[in-house]
């Protein structure tokens, strides 16, 4: 019986792995879009899972590109026949952390804080461009980037904790050279008690210390 319990959390641990190994990993290349697009495409990034992408009316030469650094993770979509977008179109898919299953380990801890939208394009001035960022799920908002004679502007959402998102990307094109466009996820430790929280388990413990003292008289 003893090694029965001592196998069962390693099972679990080896279940949850081929669980999330089955999906294929987003990797730092660019993706064509007959792959991202094509329907159940699923990938993972670290300890997200990025899934239901809905290709709208982005066009068929649309490659998608997913990064991850200290700061958190981006999602870049870029067009591969001419280098720059030169229409309007919407985009959507889904993030979602992957909770730890693992026994002991507190699941999503680390959660999504933030959602930022950003363009580049190649400095030509005349362009006129803007991307609207909306999220829903687990968290609400709306982020934009402007791209105004060469210059960009962009804004993110703040002050969020989510573990599934669901994005739509609305691009509106005008003119000029929008060589990509970039989707920044930033995530944190969330599972630090805030002071409020802290306060109240130290008052807590200390009735329940009085509640024992008088019970041991």
């Amino acid at each position: 019986m003893k090694k029965l319990l001592l196998l069962l959390p390693i099972a679990l641990m080896a279940f949850s792995f081929s669980a999330s190994a089955a999906n294929i990993q987003c990797g730092i290349t660019a993706i064509g879009f007959s792959t991202w697009s094509a329907n159940g495409f699923i990938c993972d990034i670290g300890d997200k899972t990025f899934s239901n992408f809905a290709p709208g009316t982005i066009g068929n030469n649309t490659s998608v590109q997913f990064g991850q650094g200290p700061a958190g993770f981006t999602v870049n979509f870029q067009d591969t026949t001419t280098g720059a977008f030169n229409n309007s179109f919407t985009v959507g898919y889904t993030i979602d952390v992957i909770a730890n299953t693992a026994p002991n380990i507190l699941p999503s801890i680390y959660k999504i804080v933030s959602v930022g939208a950003g363009l580049q394009d190649s400095g030509t001035v005349g362009g006129n461009a803007t991307l609207v960022k909306t999220i829903t799920g687990g968290a609400t908002g709306t982020a934009s980037a402007t791209d105004v004679n060469g210059t960009t502007s962009k804004t993110a959402i703040n002050g969020i904790q989510a573990t599934h998102l669901v994005v739509t990307d609305t691009f509106t094109y005008s003119n000029g050279l929008i060589t990509n466009i970039s989707n920044t996820f930033v995530q944190a430790d969330v599972s630090t008690p805030e002071p409020f929280t802290m306060s109240l388990m130290g008052a807590g413990l200390l009735a329940v210390g009085l509640l024992r003292r008088r019970v041991a008289r």
